[in-house]
């Protein structure tokens, strides 16, 4: 609900706003639903999916913005990024922020569980607004949920009165990799 110019990519999958927590810990330990997580950094952000993510072990993070404003776009894409403790597990997901409309798409291509149980192969897709207050998370893709995605999808938040959210299922379509630098 609120225009900002920066933001932060935090290696959990997360593409958060609050500045005063960049280039600080990026929370990992999931053990509540997003509306009941109280991690400062897991505030004013997108879970894309937030899982434990260990880019020392494999995979990538680009960025990048397409488009002339007001109508561009940022996009944010974890590409192969291993899962900490089971490093042959790996996510690739992308999320995309839309100027202007507030929109906000997590693609998720490829996510498996951590077959040790760390972090207990918890994974969250969703939105939450800077107060820590009001939050939406895509359907099945919330604490306590186990989930994997062995077929690509896809979730659009769209901003509703105040800082609400609704969700919806939208086909998979994100900025070609070789797009994101």
């Amino acid at each position: 609900g609120t225009a900002n110019t920066q933001c932060i990519i935090g290696s959990n999958g997360c593409l958060g706003f609050n500045l005063g927590s960049a280039g600080g810990y990026n929370t990992w330990p999931i053990s509540a639903s997003l509306a009941a997580t109280t991690a400062t950094d897991i505030r004013n952000v997108i879970c894309g999916p937030w899982c434990d993510v260990y880019i020392p072990a494999g995979g990538v993070i680009n960025y990048s913005q397409q488009g002339v404003a007001p109508n561009r776009n940022f996009a944010v894409t974890w590409c192969g990024t291993r899962m900490y403790s089971c490093t042959t597990e790996w996510l690739t997901t992308q999320i995309i922020i839309y100027e202007t409309t507030g929109i906000a798409e997590v693609h998720i291509q490829h996510r498996t569980i951590c077959s040790t149980g760390w972090n207990g192969q918890k994974a969250i897709v969703g939105v939450k607004n800077a107060a820590g207050t009001v939050s939406t998370a895509a359907p099945g893709r919330d604490f306590p949920a186990i989930w994997t995605v062995p077929v690509p999808e896809a979730w659009r938040f769209t901003p509703i009165a105040g800082p609400s959210y609704s969700v919806s299922s939208i086909p998979y379509n994100p900025i070609p990799y070789a797009s994101s630098a």
